[in-house]
């Protein structure tokens, strides 16, 4: 068995030095793995760690044996059957004193396969960057508790996952000849959790980030149709005689009149409280599900199907199954539905979710299963196996409905009215210039306890097309979803995040220009 990994060379001199003195002990070179970008990608890459009892017993009849390091989490987990390979050995035979006497045999080792990842390496390092200083500005503006959160980047055209991001992290590099106890219990008693894989293993409120599948299931329930106006003016919705709700806009004079894009883009909470007063009555007449039925329509609230990543969250829909078992009632009333329709109350999904529900409304209504690997190679160069991009559902809404959306989304980053600005009105602005319009959408999760900032939520992609109902469509290329606990606004905490993001990705197409502060001036690729 092996009694001690990782020696210093002083050590080993000196064992060399005596070897004579212990017969039985060998000093064996034994390969490690490296992380050279140190806690880029920790969570989906994962960390090696020695292979245990149950483990040992499992895998055995497959060559691996007490002291051997194994994949314990993330891709290092999922892939290790393809990334282990053979241990070769020596059969000799040694005096009495250990001396090697003759060789016997040799059995040449095998490497593993190779594994081509979608991530893109530089990327993925400038979205923990941009996250990182966000964060710490957020907590130098006064939000203290802004200590995480999660980003995931997705090719809308595939579904590979191009960049996913959990902060704070670990570095997995401590793991390679094993952690040591005391940080091993540190990491995994931080109350910030940096264990956790936030992108796939935790869930969120998505406050207005949702109001896409509200307006969504509006007009295709036809209790709205295109081109209806709603009067704002105000900022005050009145529920019955004795129950009035207010706008979030409500203490500047509410937003005016204001079609389905306008008040997606200003995040009118009026016109969509309204329209979730009608999918009220749709539910009560025929479909006692509808909101629910949408937002599953849309990848919400079931796992995406993320083979590579195991313990993905299902998330929570707004249906009566998910209220009984939080609240013991069944009942949905017409509070619930007002506060679903503008993204609050009772329902929750992932920021992988949130990536393919927004590039589902991009690239024209497709859901595609998101996936991390895309080859594995032989160690000759052979490709073993390939990943075909998959399409697991289709959007059931019409082509005007999903324009709607993208107009909506699109006028978030460039509206400007005397009756208020899209929610993240001059965040994009440099892209905008340079030819890369951005579509999005902000969300502010209203966590309803003092002395406890909410979250923030930016969704998006681009480039986006400024008017999707004329005869010359943009593509899109990329999605996001960018969520900051404890941040405030979305505007303020996560959109920044989403900019630099784009920044980065569409460089090429952009003028030079300097980075913003906190964000290093160049980043490397992983070679």
């Amino acid at each position: 068995m092996k009694i001690k990994y990782d020696i210093t060379p002083e050590q080993y001199t000196a064992i060399e030095e005596r070897r004579s003195e212990m017969p039985g002990v060998v000093l064996e070179v034994q390969p490690l793995r490296a992380y050279p970008l140190g806690d880029i990608a920790a969570h989906v890459l994962g960390y090696m760690g020695e292979i245990n009892e149950q483990q040992l017993q499992a895998m055995s009849d497959q060559g691996y044996r007490i002291g051997d390091f194994i994949g314990q989490s993330g891709l290092e987990r999922y892939l290790e059957q393809e990334l282990h390979g053979r241990a070769g050995g020596r059969q000799v035979e040694i005096d009495a004193l250990g001396r090697l006497v003759r060789e016997l045999g040799v059995v040449e080792p095998v490497p593993g396969n190779d594994a081509i990842l979608t991530i893109d390496a530089a990327l993925q390092q400038r979205a923990e960057y941009a996250l990182q200083a966000t964060l710490f500005r957020r907590q130098a503006a006064g939000f203290e508790d802004a200590r995480a959160g999660a980003a995931v980047v997705l090719d809308v055209r595939t579904g590979e996952i191009l960049a996913m991001v959990s902060e704070p992290d670990f570095n997995p590099n401590d793991f390679v000849t094993g952690i040591p106890l005391a940080k091993w219990r540190e990491l995994n008693t931080d109350p910030a959790s940096p264990m956790v894989n936030r992108a796939i293993k935790s869930s969120y409120p998505p406050a207005s980030t949702f109001k896409m599948v509200t307006a969504a299931a509006a007009l295709e329930e036809g209790v709205s149709f295109p081109g209806e106006t709603f009067d704002a003016r105000g900022g005050i919705y009145r529920v019955t005689a004795n129950e009035v709700r207010k706008c979030w806009y409500q203490p500047y004079g509410g937003h005016g009149i204001v079609d389905i894009p306008e008040a997606l883009a200003k995040s009118c909470n009026i016109a969509f409280y309204e329209l979730g007063r009608r999918l009220f009555e749709v539910r009560n007449r025929t479909d006692s599900e509808v909101l629910a039925r949408y937002a599953r329509m849309f990848g919400l609230g079931e796992a995406t199907g993320l083979k590579s990543l195991p313990g993905e969250e299902a998330g929570r829909l707004p249906d009566s199954a998910n209220k009984v078992a939080l609240f013991g009632d069944a009942n949905i009333y017409l509070g619930d539905y007002l506060n679903l329709a503008i993204g609050q109350g009772f329902m929750q999904y992932t920021p992988l979710q949130m990536a393919r529900y927004v590039a589902a409304i991009a690239n024209g209504g497709l859901v595609y299963r998101p996936y991390l690997v895309k080859e594995i190679r032989s160690p000759s160069g052979e490709i073993v196996t390939q990943t075909e991009p998959e399409v697991v559902s289709r959007l059931e809404v019409s082509p005007r409905t999903l324009k709607t959306l993208q107009l909506g989304m699109y006028l978030t980053t460039v509206l400007e009215t005397d009756e208020g600005y899209g929610t993240a009105y001059g965040i994009f602005e440099s892209l905008e210039a340079a030819g890369i319009a951005v579509a999005g959408k902000t969300g502010t999760v209203q966590l309803g306890m003092e002395d406890v900032d909410n979250h923030g939520w930016f969704v998006g992609y681009a480039p986006a097309d400024p008017d999707p109902f004329d005869d010359i469509p943009v593509e899109p290329e990329i999605a996001l979803a960018v969520i900051v606990e404890h941040g405030g606004g979305g505007a303020a905490a996560a959109a920044p995040v989403a900019r630099e993001i784009f920044e980065y990705y569409f460089r090429s197409r952009l003028p030079e220009s300097p980075s913003p502060p906190g964000l290093p001036d160049q980043i490397q690729p992983a070679p």
